[in-house]
This record gives structure tokens, C-alpha cells and sequence, in this order.
């Protein structure tokens, strides 16, 4: 009652053959996947809308000496974002990069902004890095400047030889 699969009859919804769990390896973006990815992104963004707990996600990245890459998303409340970027710009010297936007025409954004880090160092061949040292810079200025709550930490190392380190 109320519900379609309660209705006699009712067909089940073809299936999304785009949807991740349809998916069983990687496909090429092409136009009409971008598309489709954009779609769900300007949905999900009216959603965002609606919800009242900011978060941030803020994601360091680095793949070898001087390669890193950081990737902020979340809501940008209490002017987050311009401080974050003002953190990284000024403190890090790091590079604002294109992370894309909701539209067809750019790349399908992973983030809200993004940034080029020149700061990861890596030293020695057991892959030592600056990582958790910069990751509590982040803390700090996250809970000690801006008097935002951590939730939750988590580092790791990936790929073949677990040489790119999240």
C-alpha cells in the first residue's frame, strides 16, 4: 500500500547501467557521462542545501618530493574556505588549481577547491614523509584558529608499490 513494489503489476525501474554498483570496471568519460555525473552533482548540491552540520573534508595528497595536491570539500560556512585558502596560499605556499564546477563543460569535480602542494617531502627509501606533521598544522589551525571540531583522521599509503600517500 503506497508503494510501488506493493502494486500489482508494478514493473521494476530499469536499472541505471552509469550507477557504480552497475559498473564493473572503469568506462571513459565521455559526453554523455559527463553529463550524467554533472546531473547527480546539481542534484546533490540542492540537497546540500537543506542539510545544517557543516563539514569539511580536507585531503592531503602526495606522490613524490614536492608533488603533493590537497582537495577541500564540504559546506563553506563561517567564510571556511577563505581561510583555508589563505592558510595554504600564505602558510604552505601552495598553488589554487581549477577543481571544476557542477557544469558539463568542466571536469567532473572530486572537490570544492583544490590546490598544488609543493610542500610534501619525502626523505629516505622507507618512504618517511612530512604527512602526519602537516596534517596536525591542519588540526591546529582548524580547531585552534577557526574553533572547528575534528571528527575523524586517517592516513594511509596507496597504489602498486604504496608510493602516493593519503
Amino acid at each position: 500500500m503506497g508503494c510501488c513494489a506493493s502494486v500489482q503489476g508494478a514493473q521494476e525501474p530499469e536499472p541505471d547501467p552509469t550507477t557504480p554498483v552497475n559498473l564493473d570496471k572503469a568506462i571513459l568519460v565521455d559526453e554523455d557521462f559527463n553529463s550524467v555525473v554533472h546531473t547527480r552533482l546539481r542534484r546533490l548540491q540542492e540537497l546540500d542545501l537543506e542539510t545544517k552540520v557543516p563539514f569539511i573534508l580536507i585531503e592531503l595528497t602526495g606522490e613524490g618530493h614536492g608533488e603533493g595536491e590537497i582537495e577541500v570539500t564540504g559546506k563553506d560556512e563561517y567564510g571556511v574556505y577563505e581561510a583555508i585558502e589563505n592558510f595554504f596560499l600564505g602558510q604552505w605556499e601552495c598553488e589554487k588549481l581549477d577543481p571544476g564546477d557542477d557544469s558539463d563543460e568542466t571536469k567532473i569535480p572530486f572537490c570544492k577547491a583544490q590546490y598544488r602542494w609543493p610542500g610534501f617531502a619525502v626523505g629516505g627509501e622507507d618512504g618517511l614523509n612530512n604527512l602526519g606533521k602537516k596534517t596536525m598544522e591542519i588540526i591546529d589551525f582548524m580547531c585552534g584558529t577557526l574553533s572547528w571540531t575534528l571528527a575523524v583522521v586517517n592516513g594511509g599509503n596507496v597504489c602498486e608499490n604504496r608510493d602516493v600517500r593519503e
